[in-house]
């Protein structure tokens, strides 16, 4: 199996988790904090073993999946004209499980800190590489915004994530809003991916009407 470079750089981030893991199971004492509410404090804990190992884990079966994914496929040969952009969105997702691992890591290791403004950064970026991987992305089932209009037509398809994906971009920034306003972190990061993505099929659905047409 050959490895190109985004299977090195997956690779090496779950190393760094799972070094980051052992070192929080052999420091970190108890039950460990894996949730935390608005006020960022902790409102969900689990026993320090499963507790450690649930993000890791999830890591691995969604770099599997990911990988996966392109030959099953049944449109492969469209994935193939953007599979680099898909691999790095796979590293993208990787990179965030890691950090977010470190901070789970580093509050349970006494460490406080205001847990909801460190993340947001975080998923900033991954919504900054959903839209680079909007650009390039082509007709297929499983990467992209896939409506019954979009996945009815090359046309659609294209017209539409041309469109959105300097939404998806957009929204990345708008998520920084919740630093400034800590009160509506949820709103900030979770309300402009939800309008952009409604307005993409809302949008697929015109452009289907124009190419029908």
């Amino acid at each position: 199996m050959n490895l190109e470079k985004s299977d090195y750089a997956a690779i090496g981030l779950l190393v760094l988790m799972l070094g980051v893991t052992i070192h929080g199971y052999t420091q970190i004492e108890g039950d460990i904090a894996i949730h935390f509410d608005s006020s960022n404090q902790p409102d969900s804990t689990m026993e320090k073993l499963p507790g450690l190992a649930l993000l890791p884990l999830v890591s691995i079966a969604v770099l599997a999946l990911l990988k996966i994914l392109p030959s099953i496929d049944p449109l492969k040969e469209n994935v193939e004209n953007f599979k680099p952009a898909f691999k790095w969105l796979a590293v993208a997702i990787t990179a965030f499980m890691a950090y977010i691992q470190a901070l789970i890591v580093i509050w349970n290791l006494g460490v406080f800190f205001d847990i909801s403004k460190a993340v947001i950064p975080a998923v900033a970026a991954v919504f900054y590489a959903v839209g680079l991987v909007m650009e390039k992305a082509r007709r297929n089932w499983f990467i992209g915004l896939r409506t019954p209009w979009t996945l009815s037509s090359d046309e659609v398809w294209d017209r539409t994530h041309q469109k959105i994906a300097p939404w998806f971009k957009l929204a990345a920034f708008f998520s920084f809003g919740g630093l400034f306003f800590p009160d509506r972190v949820l709103e900030s990061v979770v309300l402009p991916v939800v309008l952009v993505s409604v307005a993409g099929v809302v949008y697929s659905y015109k452009i289907y009407g124009e190419v029908e047409e």
